[in-house]
């Protein structure tokens, strides 16, 4: 074998080496995380039934990872009791062509029993919540006190056993969990731009 093509082929083995490197750090790498409110917020439009609990997840119609996500919202909630309302919110940008919100992550949504979807135009529910990334879930108790905040997948765009989807199937299955966070791995929800802007409002 000549010195050129052993070259080559180490040159080959090592970029197929580092593409599988890359490619499971981005599965494993969580999105930062962020602080959700520990009460209830007193100005969103979302409906919360007096004397339920409200398990709520984040999600945006275009981020490929979301749709496990939702693959666990629909395990998760096979023991759903009577007593929790649950709500998929996708964003809706403000300005946007006729359909674009219409993706096959919001007909999947749809499809889980007991689900209510909702469309969140500009993320002000997201910015309300504290929620910037696809995916994040929330359970909020009958008094509007979070009980569980985070993601449901154990990598990115992978389905699996996972402690945040074990936590979330006990709440609303009408049980404890000592799980209360558990990582977020999904696509960016909301710009950085429209924290700022919610940041100047929340100022003046």
């Amino acid at each position: 074998m000549s010195k050129t093509l052993i070259c080559c082929a180490t040159i080959w083995l090592a970029g197929v080496g580092y593409g599988l490197y890359a490619l499971v750090h981005y599965s494993a790498s969580a999105s930062p995380a962020s602080s959700a409110l520990e009460t209830w917020p007193e100005h969103s439009q979302i409906v919360r039934k007096t004397g339920q609990s409200t398990l709520l997840m984040f999600v945006h119609p275009k981020c490929p990872c979301s749709s496990a996500s939702l693959a666990e919202l629909s395990r998760a909630v096979v023991g759903s009791n009577s007593r929790t309302t649950i709500y998929v919110i996708f964003y809706e940008p403000g300005k946007r062509p006729e359909g674009w919100g219409q993706s096959d992550l919001l007909k999947q949504a749809s499809r889980i029993p007991g689900v209510n979807v909702i469309l969140d135009r500009d993320n002000a529910e997201a910015l309300l919540f504290h929620v910037d990334t696809s995916g994040h879930t929330l359970f909020y108790d009958s008094e509007g006190h979070l009980l569980f905040s985070g993601g449901i997948t154990y990598l990115r765009g992978h389905e699996g056993d996972n402690a945040g989807r074990d936590a979330v199937a006990s709440l609303v299955g009408g049980g404890n969990t000592a799980q209360t966070r558990w990582p977020v791995f999904g696509c960016s929800l909301i710009s950085s731009n429209a924290k700022m802007i919610a940041e100047n409002h929340a100022t003046n």
